[in-house]
Formats: structure tokens, sequence, C-alpha cells
């Protein structure tokens, strides 16, 4: 989904994920409608990504696990499909080093790769992310690249929210949006297809 600021598409990914309810009409999944779900339902079929990903005063493990549990394996698992597992190593106390809450334990590419491990930790059949490479490097965007292609894979729903370009890669369509509504739905090869002749007229080629 692409937008401009303030065109409405973080609110459409709180509406998708059910934590914004304000809107007209009806979110359907499978024909049942989404209020109808309850949060356990949201918990273990839907993994979501928020633009300003906040961590909870407990372990690593713990904020992957969303304050559960933590399943050992599957932490690891999802840690390493992010790139994250030698970094988390090389805390104090490995996966049981305590985070601070808030934003100040670690950088905005860390907390990033926590959250989208923490998004799929439940292994969602329908994935919401919103910004999830705004703060991600080279190394990021390829561990980004690779949880998308596995997903995919999984046969899994993914809509990604982003304003970089290099995620197109990874997608299959686009929807670009501007106030709340949908300008176009392309397939992402057309789509680059337009964006190429847009820019050869600009260049005069």
């Amino acid at each position: 989904i692409l937008g401009a600021t303030g065109s409405g598409k973080t609110t459409l990914s709180k509406i998708l994920v059910g934590i914004w309810n304000k809107y007209e009409g009806s979110v359907e999944y499978d024909k049942v409608n989404i209020k109808e779900f309850n949060h356990d339902d949201f918990s273990e079929r839907v993994g979501y990504l928020p633009q300003g990903v906040m961590l909870y005063g407990a372990s690593v493990s713990e904020n992957i696990a969303s304050m559960r549990i933590p399943n050992a394996t599957r932490v690891i698992e999802v840690a390493k499909m992010v790139g994250i597992h030698d970094f988390i190593l090389k805390l104090p106390k490995g996966y049981d080093t305590f985070v601070n809450s808030g934003t100040t334990s670690f950088s905005g590419g860390e907390r990033q790769r926590i959250g989208i491990a923490r998004a799929i930790y439940n292994d969602p059949n329908f994935i919401v992310l919103d910004e999830p490479n705004s703060s991600l490097d080279q190394n990021g965007e390829k561990a980004l690249a690779n949880v998308l292609n596995i997903y995919k894979e999984k046969g899994s729903i993914i809509v990604v929210i982003s304003h970089r370009r290099s995620i197109l890669e990874s997608v299959d369509n686009v929807v670009r949006i501007d106030r709340g509504k949908i300008l176009l739905i392309k397939k992402k090869d057309d789509y680059i297809k337009q964006l190429q002749k847009s820019n050869e007229k600009e260049t005069g080629k």
C-alpha cells in the first residue's frame, strides 16, 4: 500500500487488524465480520507490525512472544528469519536480557526487527506490516524480503505499507490511496512499467 503522508495508510492497517473501529461499512475475513473475532482469534491468526515499535519491560524472548510464555525454539526460529539472532546472542544474557520499555533499549532498526519477529511469532496467515523497513539497513531489508517470501510460500496474505520502492521486489500487487480513497490497484509488474514510463516522460527520453 502506497500513499502520501496523511493519506490513510496507517488508519487502514489498524482497521485491518481490528484495533480501530471508527469506520463505515464492514471488514470481513472469509465472510465473517471482523467485529465478531475476539482478541485471541487475532493474536493467533493475525500478525501486526505498527509504525512505531514499542518494547515491553521484559526479556528479549518475552518481547518477541508478545509477553506470553516464550517457546524458545520458535523465538530463535523467528529471530533467525529476521536476521537478529546473532545480535541477540551478543547481549549480556542473550535472549534473557532485560529490555527497558519504550524505545531506548535498541536502535530503530533493531526494534523494527524484533517487531517483525513478534508479528510472525504465532505463524499467522494474515500479516500487516506498517513501514517495516523504514529503519532497516541493506542487510535488514534482505532479511525482511526473506520473511515475506517465506510467508508468501506458506500462502499467507501480507499487507505492506512502505515508502521505499525496494519492497516492490517482494510484493505481487500495489494499491495507492489518497485521503482514504483508492486511486489504483495494479499488478506489481504493471505498476513498475507505469513508473518507468512516467520517469521517461519527465526526463524527455
